[in-house]
């Protein structure tokens, strides 16, 4: 578009009536931004809710995974050989590694991510006492495949929640 056609397309404009607006469009307007702000006064408590939620969530599936690793008698652990429970945390890792957008843990896969490490450190202390073949190695390779099957679970279910924000 050159000068001249612009300046005739702003006279144009300029030589357009003016209309009036439709009657009570001020007060909607006005009404509508207030509702806009109360909706923003509220965000940091709806923030602060969803937050407490996830730490809640995460805190029950982090006890729940205790109790399951926890409540496993002797002879349960037993039955499942040391061979058997590592080859189970390796499958569960590389399932783990499979997932899109992997390591970007969600609060309550996080969470678990740290009691894994948690285990793991206690599993390497007793590396080092040389106490490899004990019933308590046993039960912590336990409880690691529990809290494993536990984040391969919240991560599915939330790529699965990302995917259909997404689509949606």
């Amino acid at each position: 578009m050159n000068e001249q056609e612009n300046q005739a397309l702003k006279a144009e404009i300029r030589a357009l009536p003016e209309l009036d607006p439709p009657p009570g469009l001020w007060d909607r307007v006005l009404a509508t931004s207030t509702a806009r702000q109360r909706w923003m006064s509220r965000r940091p408590f709806a923030l602060a809710a969803c937050l407490i939620a996830a730490v809640a969530l995460s805190l029950l599936v982090v006890e729940q995974s205790e109790r399951d690793a926890g409540t496993s008698d002797d002879a349960l652990v037993m039955q499942a050989s040391v061979a058997d429970l590592i080859e189970e945390s390796q499958r569960l890792e590389e399932h783990l590694r499979s997932l899109p957008f992997q390591g970007a843990y969600g609060d309550t896969g996080r969470v678990l991510a740290y009691r894994i490490a948690d285990v793991d450190s206690t599993l390497n202390e007793l590396y080092l006492q040389d106490m490899g073949d004990s019933a308590e190695r046993a039960r912590l390779l336990r409880q690691r495949a529990v809290l494993l099957q536990s984040l391969v679970e919240v991560e599915a279910q939330d790529r699965a929640a990302v995917f259909r924000k997404v689509a949606f």
